[in-house]
């Protein structure tokens, strides 16, 4: 560009300058003209990696969507300049939490004074000569502030209580605690994946709790009753890391919580994402305690938010009333005493056959009754743990294979452990994972089942996705791992053929040199096996959701209704998205197969607009896309 060029200067009173306690130094110092900078231009050879725009997300936003007078303008350099030093500090320590949580609070150290108004010292307890905090009269422990100031303050710990411990006289600036949480909070909810492992976001919320357990707790309350009021607007995907992530920090602070406030929920339809992360953070923090301890943290009305019974087994047979109780019972005596898989299926499930072939029953529903007497009973001996469950299977895995050989066999047993397991998520999703392990079952299998009529009502659990991820996970673990055995095996035969060829070959060279490339095609076979199981998988998962969603939307077509007014189909179509952004890289294998079978112009434009997007990031690999 020509021409004179103007200079202008953008003044951030925010940043320190040190150079104003030496300006008399600086004067009389020799001066230096500072030469020009040009950005090199980008070129398609360079490896540099550029940073692109970032989508903000706004945690404290006012009534009308203004901005905040607590935060700074996010159009503003000291937005980005606040953004960019968190997020340095949130990369820099995440192999140490603890660390992570000192700098955080410690972030007005590097600015003017009276940038934040919140910026102060932590509290910390006054020792007596024995080393022990002093008491007051009525008990609470005597603080001592940065500044020196006494105060009292409970000893409780954190409480839950949405309260802002913020003086009066010093809310010029912003609050500190309220940007470093909306930049947490920023990236544990990114889409379509957060930097790092959401335990860590977890990990770092704790510790600051922790580092200054006066103030930020209740920054903490508010941001979650803010996020909690807007759940309805955000991303399924968003929804299911807020309640694992809540269940996971109320464990570390009692399962303490005001629910009170949130007592409005409990009107909500059951499908309700208020409703849902309630009730789904109740179920995982039962899981990191036990029922009884949960039960007692809950204000009577939210007892109806969790079952009325603690979790645990639904077997079918356990009634004396039940015609093939006896059945049952004597097969769970041949388990015990570790009879042989081959007695088993020869004395026991025969004679189950022969009871119900005596009262006319078919030949398919005799082997449906003889699978679902073994795998009740087998799950019921091994309901202690999940160390004896996988005893019990595998000494008689030949006669569950041997009951699990068609299509139909393999989803009757998955219904079989789902209703087994049905006041119990947390084994019946790890019931599953194993009998994937074992080839029990298979993920058709249990994809069928998880899209089956009965399970709508399930659709804003946690438990059906994750089993539904778990599924498509271990499809492509797989794969990957056959794709490293043929590296392997491909790397072997490299380095054997460059040794034979430095020497004279012998009869033994040419047989070894046919072993490796016997074991390359044995790999490769495999290879083609997995990846073809891995494609069919997928085809069926996005089958199923097309299917699902068109059928919903012909249903609001024929009522009149409004499908956003639906709780089941706003579940349904937001998991929906979530797999299909999850997987862009899986379905870019199969992107032309799935245009041409699947997403057809058929379809209803709002699901085909969710292809549409994913193909857009697909295509464009290094372009974050958000779909929305």
């Amino acid at each position: 560009m020509g021409g004179r060029h103007r200079r202008s200067f953008v003044q951030v009173p925010m940043l320190q300058k040190p150079y104003k306690m030496f300006g008399s130094e600086l004067a009389r110092a020799l001066q230096h003209n500072l030469p020009r900078f040009s950005v090199p231009p980008a070129s398609a050879d360079s490896n540099a990696t550029y940073i692109h725009p970032r989508p903000l997300f706004r945690l404290w936003m006012e009534a009308d969507d203004a901005v905040s007078p607590n935060l700074p303008h996010p159009a503003s350099i000291s937005y980005f300049i606040l953004q960019d030093i968190i997020c340095d500090i949130i990369d820099i320590y995440e192999v140490n939490r603890k660390e992570c949580a000192r700098y955080l609070v410690g972030l007005y150290n590097n600015f003017e004074i009276a940038t934040f108004a919140d910026a102060r010292p932590p509290r910390v307890p006054v020792l007596g000569p024995d080393g022990q905090p002093i008491s007051s009269a009525d008990g609470d422990v005597v603080m001592v502030d940065g500044m020196g100031a006494a105060s009292m303050t409970s000893a409780s710990g954190i409480d839950g209580e949405m309260t802002m411990l913020l003086d009066e006289d010093s809310k010029s600036g912003w609050r500190m605690y309220d940007v470093i949480v909306e930049h947490l909070f920023g990236q544990m909810l990114c889409l379509p994946s957060p930097p790092y492992r959401q335990v860590y976001y977890a990990a770092a919320l704790a510790e600051l709790c922790k580092a200054d357990h006066e103030r930020f707790p209740g920054v903490l309350a508010r941001a979650v009753d803010t996020v909690f009021r807007r759940v309805h607007l955000m991303d399924v995907e968003c929804v299911y890391r807020l309640w694992t992530w809540f269940s996971h920090h109320l464990s570390n602070f009692g399962f303490v919580w005001n629910w009170r406030d949130w007592d409005f929920a409990l009107t909500l339809p059951l499908l309700h994402p208020q409703a849902c992360l309630i009730r789904e953070t109740l179920e995982k923090d039962i899981r990191l305690s036990y029922f009884e301890r949960i039960k007692t943290t809950l204000p009577d009305e939210f007892l109806s938010m969790i079952p009325g019974e603690p979790p645990g087994t639904a077997f079918k047979y356990q009634s004396e009333d039940h015609p093939l109780h006896g059945s049952a019972k004597l097969l769970l005596e041949q388990l015990r005493q570790k009879v042989p898989g081959a007695e088993i299926e020869e004395r026991v499930l025969r004679d189950v056959k022969k009871k119900a072939d005596e009262k006319g029953v078919s030949i398919p529903e005799q082997e449906d009754t003889a699978r679902e007497v073994l795998v009740q009973c087998v799950l019921l001996l091994g309901s202690k743990s999940f160390s004896h469950v996988l005893n019990v299977v595998e000494r008689y895995l030949s006669v569950l294979q041997s009951l699990n050989t068609t299509a139909e066999a393999r989803l009757h047993t998955v219904k079989i452990v789902a209703s087994f397991w049905r006041n119990n998520t947390q084994f019946l999703g790890i019931l599953l994972d194993k009998l994937l392990n074992y080839r029990v079952v298979d993920p058709v299998s249990v994809i069928a089942w998880i899209f089956e009529q009965e399970q709508i009502e399930n659709f804003g659990r946690s438990f059906l996705w994750e089993i539904l991820k778990n599924t498509l996970n271990k499809v492509i673990s797989r794969v990957a791992q056959i794709k490293s055995k043929l590296e392997a095996a491909q790397h072997t035969y490299d380095e054997n053929e460059a040794r034979r060829n430095r020497t004279n070959r012998t009869v033994d060279d040419v047989d070894a040199k046919q072993r490796d490339l016997d074991t390359i095609k044995a790999v490769e076979i495999s290879l083609q096996s997995v990846t073809r199981e891995q494609k069919e998988v997928f085809m069926g998962v996005f089958t199923r959701f097309v299917q699902l969603l068109q059928n919903m939307l012909h249903g609001f077509q024929v009522r009149g209704a409004d499908p956003n007014m639906d709780w089941t189909y706003w579940w349904a179509y937001g998991w929906f998205i979530e797999v299909m952004r999850m997987y862009n890289q899986e379905i870019a294998t199969f992107l032309v197969t799935l245009e041409s079978v699947v997403f057809t112009d058929q379809i209803d434009p709002r699901i085909l607009s969710v292809w549409k997007e994913v193909k857009i990031l697909v295509d464009r690999k290094n372009v974050e896309v958000v779909i929305r």
